[in-house]
């Protein structure tokens, strides 16, 4: 951390500093290794309905976010309301992550105890979501939408997978899976958006589509 003169720099100076620690939780880096990991995990313990359900909320999140980063991106000449506009890609990745695998891993606890498992997820989610706001990355709109993304692909998930159920390992499995992923990637930064940008305004991007 930056040295800082008075304690009013200080504060705000820690303030970012804990911003920046959660944001990093919901980072591609972290979320996009867990995500495969999970779905390694899935497929062997053998509950299939799981596994699918899981290819199809992160996939189709992944999908959503990428789509209409890479429409607004490069078609902001003739959208030009839109031209800032960029869901949040942390806040959708979170949800349907970290919102997924509270489903997935509370399916043997008791019924009144896994309403308590889905607040605490979505308030860790909200937390994620806010720090992106609070670091000025996007705006409140734009956290919304990613969470409205990630949210109803956790409902596409519990649509697939029904009241069925994989073995009773799988919650200290899956639990593990995230403690390790969490260690390791932590902290580590990948410019996806970058990237969508990049391909967005190339010569074969939407830019080209829209008439850039």
């Amino acid at each position: 951390m930056e040295e800082c003169e008075t304690d009013v720099g200080c504060s705000r100076m820690v303030t970012q500093s804990v911003w920046n620690l959660i944001t990093n939780f919901g980072d591609g880096a972290v979320g996009l290794p867990l995500a495969l990991l999970v779905l390694i995990v899935l497929l062997a313990s053998g509950w299939s309905r799981g596994a699918a359900g899981w290819i199809a909320s992160v996939g189709a999140c992944l999908l959503v976010v990428a789509t209409l980063k890479f429409a607004f991106d490069g078609c902001g000449s003739i959208l030009p309301a839109a031209h800032h506009f960029s869901p949040s890609g942390h806040a959708a990745l979170s949800a349907v992550t970290y919102g997924g695998l509270a489903l997935l891993g509370s399916r043997h606890l008791p019924e009144l105890a896994r309403p308590f498992i889905a607040v605490a997820a979505s308030a860790w989610v909200c937390a994620i979501a806010a720090s992106r706001i609070e670091l000025h990355v996007h705006s409140p709109v734009e956290v919304v939408v990613g969470l409205a993304i990630g949210g109803a692909s956790v409902a596409l998930l519990a649509a697939v997978i029904g009241r069925s159920a994989g073995p009773r390992w799988l919650a200290p499995a899956l639990a593990g899976t995230t403690v390790a992923v969490l260690v390791v990637m932590h902290g580590a930064r990948w410019p996806l958006e970058d990237y969508v940008h990049v391909a967005a305004v190339g010569p074969q991007g939407s830019a080209r589509l829209c008439g850039r």
